[in-house]
């Protein structure tokens, strides 16, 4: 691979452990999603208007919805600022 400009040896540099943070955060929401599965919804559906709209909990949430939200916001953000830093 021919690297012509900065772009191309950014993109070659950092192409592994984007690659891993991807695969580690989707590993993330599918054992996630195997926790949410077991846990009552009721938990967080009845908690009170502000709650629900602060940690992004809609109307009709589901297990999906739930996990997703608990896992992004704080691991996913987490595992991508790494890629920033760690180099591969």
């Amino acid at each position: 691979m021919t690297l012509t400009n900065v772009y191309t040896k950014s993109v070659r540099d950092r192409s592994t452990s984007v690659l891993i943070a991807a695969i580690s955060t989707a590993l993330m929401f599918v054992f996630g999603m195997a926790v949410y599965r077991d846990i009552d919804l009721s938990v967080y559906t009845d908690l009170p208007e502000a709650f629900q709209s602060m940690f992004g909990i809609g109307d009709d949430a589901d297990v999906g919805g739930i996990a997703y939200s608990a896992l992004m916001a704080s691991y996913g953000m987490l595992v991508m600022s790494m890629v920033r830093t760690i180099r591969l």
